[in-house]
């Protein structure tokens, strides 16, 4: 599988006379694939994320989307076509009166033709989940399909990677639901490779693979299940687990011997079947 996105030995600092941010990354993004980036506040992680699109581009090593490297300024708009940038507030993105006008609302600046739009703006609001709303105004949404107005009008532009920088942070647990199914959707129908920034780690254990940062460098990179399977390592970055994986944890405490790895609901109520069968 091809990469959609290398970090090759990535430094950034904000300026000359701070800290690191990011020291020494070096990941890849594999095209189609869900990668979840995790870590506690302060780590790097959205940091990195503005790196996808160039948004802020490395003071020492390289990134690359697909065949681009950011720092070609020439190659910009081409950069952000491929890479779409949901943020934590969709406020701060909606820019229109109307829903279907914020959709379309990129695609009238990039000049593409009357037609085409009117195809993208449907296509992108059915996708998302909110081609009902769209003659509502935006400010009268909830926060969830607020988020999933700025998800439809990235999905327009038609990149081939969606970065999402904790989108659910200011919802409710309905809300962040919706914008998850949204999500695991545009990647499993559409191919769309997803990196989703996120501190809830029933998200993350969704994902293909789990990036756990910490103090600016990745930590550890592995499959959900190999992940918070860890839980006491995980703990000690000061991060949390699924609740499922936290149960077994707990129980193994007080002298049970239960498998962490049980991430999922329906295999952690298999496995106490079992355990109180037996």
């Amino acid at each position: 599988m091809s990469n959609m996105i290398k970090v090759d030995n990535l430094w950034f600092r904000y300026s000359r006379d701070s800290e690191w941010a990011l020291q020494g990354i070096n990941l890849e993004v594999k095209k189609g694939e869900f990668l979840c980036v995790l870590g506690s506040n302060g780590c790097g992680k959205s940091t990195l994320a503005k790196h996808f699109n160039s948004i802020l581009v490395p003071e020492k090593g390289d990134v690359w989307v697909e065949d681009i490297n950011t720092k070609d300024d020439d190659r910009l708009l081409d950069i952000r076509q491929k890479v779409g940038m949901v943020f934590q507030n969709p406020d701060n993105q909606i820019v229109a009166t109307v829903v279907e006008e914020d959709v379309a609302f990129a695609l009238e600046n990039m000049g593409v033709p009357t037609r085409e739009i009117r195809v993208r703006i449907d296509e992108a609001m059915e996708a998302a989940g909110i081609l009902k709303y769209k003659d509502r105004a935006p400010h009268n949404l909830s926060g969830g399909q607020k988020q999933r107005v700025a998800i439809a009008g990235i999905i327009a532009m038609r990149p081939d990677c969606i970065v999402l920088d904790e989108p659910t942070a200011m919802l409710d647990p309905n809300g962040r639901a919706k914008v998850i199914k949204t999500i695991k959707q545009l990647n499993r129908d559409y191919g769309i490779t997803v990196v989703l920034i996120t501190h809830y780690m029933d998200e993350a254990a969704q994902a293909d693979r789990v990036v756990v940062m910490s103090k600016g460098k990745i930590e550890k990179i592995g499959t959900p299940r190999e992940i918070f399977s860890q839980v006491a390592w995980v703990k000690s970055l000061a991060l949390d687990v699924p609740q499922t994986s936290d149960l077994a944890y707990q129980l193994n405490q007080h002298g049970y011997n239960l498998s962490t790895e049980a991430i999922s609901i329906e295999e952690c109520a298999a496995q106490l079947y079992k355990f109180l069968e037996e």
